[in-house]
């Protein structure tokens, strides 16, 4: 880039092209057949799944079509490792992820997954906000009984 107009210029080609992208997913996933499309492809999507911009919808997105690759994502960035203050800045999607589990998958599955979550990590204030908006829990005692086991 040469100069600061160009760079403005490229910046907002750049999120009228997310934009773009983001409308006309929904039209185009139900098209997609994950098992023949190319190595090269099905990166492009997980990358798409890595993107705040994208991740509601290619995390529905997988749950139908490859779960792991969802259940993995889900795993990373919110439920496993060391729990920090960075991961709540994604508690704002959190609850959809988990609400788009219990739809897809069912309650059974999203129960086992919050299970073999940490005590440590559902304890967390982020975390435990999205399962009590999950479940329509308004305070703690209202989560199921094992939520507080170890």
């Amino acid at each position: 880039m040469k100069n600061l107009a160009d760079f403005l210029q490229t910046a907002s080609q750049y999120f009228d092209a997310k934009h773009t992208i983001r409308m006309a997913f929904p039209e185009f996933s139900s098209e997609i057949n994950y098992n023949s499309l190319t190595k090269q492809e099905k990166n492009l999507l997980q990358q798409m799944l890595k993107d705040p911009s994208f991740e509601v919808e290619m995390f529905e997105f997988f749950l139908k079509h490859e779960p792991s690759i969802a259940l993995r994502h889900l795993a990373m960035y919110y439920l496993d490792g060391e729990i920090i203050e960075d991961k709540a800045r994604y508690q704002s999607n959190l609850d959809t992820l988990l609400d788009d589990i219990r739809e897809i998958l069912g309650e059974a599955k999203l129960d086992q997954i919050l299970q073999s979550t940490t005590l440590k990590a559902r304890k967390f204030y982020s975390i435990k906000r999205a399962v009590k908006e999950v479940y329509g829990a308004e305070s703690d005692k209202e989560l199921p009984k094992w939520y507080w086991e170890p």
